[in-house]
């Protein structure tokens, strides 16, 4: 039985520099994940990645589909992220900015 979120020898660069090497890593339904680290040791593009944001080598699945074969809707319909240097326009609420990640199943675009 294949992970709900599973990542197989991910491996990325940010220009020349390898931020992530061989990493692997899975979690199961009901799991609840952290991800901590040093500044600088590649939590952010690991999670960059497992949106599809940026280029690597490996695998990432989510629910059993790979994310390099799924078009932009359908990734945003698995899997949202929301960098710590957001700007969000004032007097949005933090249950408003949510439901916009449910904007991809809503059918209104």
């Amino acid at each position: 039985m294949s992970s709900l979120f599973e990542i197989k020898e991910l491996s990325a660069a940010l220009g020349k520099k390898e931020v992530l090497s061989s990493f692997s890593f899975g979690a199961e339904k009901g799991e609840f994940v952290a991800v901590l680290g040093k500044n600088g040791a590649g939590k952010t593009t690991f999670m960059r990645c497992a949106c599809g944001l940026i280029k690597y080598s490996g695998e990432i699945n989510i629910n059993g589909f790979d994310i390099r074969n799924l078009n932009e809707r359908k990734r945003a319909g698995l899997i949202s992220y929301f960098p710590q240097g957001s700007h969000i326009q004032s007097g949005i609420t933090v249950l408003q900015t949510v439901l916009m990640g449910y904007t991809a199943e809503s059918g209104i675009f």
